[in-house]
């Protein structure tokens, strides 16, 4: 099941965590705090598992492979 504790953006703590996806907010500057078994639609995996990102030719201001 995916949850915090198994995302790339989890920090673990004690007892619990946080969360960097973001950067941190508020003063002091902080980010926020949440349980390895919490999940989110942010959600990506530790193995790298993100979409690649496409490379572009730049000479014809297009996606390679178009």
């Amino acid at each position: 099941m995916k949850s915090c504790a198994d995302c790339r953006f989890f920090q673990a703590g004690d007892p619990d965590g946080v969360c960097r996806r973001y950067p941190p907010m508020g003063e002091p500057p902080v980010f926020p705090g949440t349980m390895g078994t919490n999940w989110c639609g942010e959600y990506r995996p530790v193995d790298g598992g993100s979409e690649p990102i496409p490379k572009v030719n730049p000479d014809k201001k297009k996606l390679i492979g178009e």
